[in-house]
């Protein structure tokens, strides 16, 4: 009765180790529009909530209403995807590393997103210059 207990712990732990695993890896990559470099994936993204502390900003980025709610246009990266020496400097440009074709901007400061959200540090990437990939699990 002990080793049964035991083996179906641990096809438990198995399972769970599995489940932990497939819960952390990427489902979507995503690739330069130009040549189709890989670039990043889903995993490095940096989440913001959209519209909050609008009254901080210019009048003209906020809401005038449920109805004007903006989507946002930029894709944001986390800082530990970004570090390395071309980002020394306080704000810059970010390139394709195959093609060289421009993705975005960066800024150490911080950068108000197209819906309203402050975040920072800002490695933005435009949503029109890369494309979505999904992922196939096995």
């Amino acid at each position: 009765a002990e080793a049964a207990a035991a083996a179906e712990a641990e096809v438990a732990a198995v399972a769970a180790e599995a489940a932990v695993e497939a819960a952390a890896a990427p489902r979507v990559a995503y690739r330069c529009a130009k040549c189709r470099q890989h670039l990043f994936s889903e995993l490095q993204l940096t989440r913001h909530e959209p519209n909050v502390g609008q009254r901080a900003f210019r009048h003209r980025k906020r809401d005038s209403g449920p109805e004007a709610a903006v989507g946002c246009s930029s894709f944001f990266l986390c800082e530990e995807a970004m570090l390395g020496p071309a980002f020394s400097q306080v704000d810059g440009k970010l390139a394709c590393p195959k093609c060289t074709a421009r993705l975005g901007s960066y800024t150490w400061s911080g950068m108000q997103c197209s819906c309203g959200a402050w975040v920072a540090p800002a490695f933005q990437v435009v949503k029109s210059k890369v494309d979505e990939v999904l992922i196939k699990t096995r």
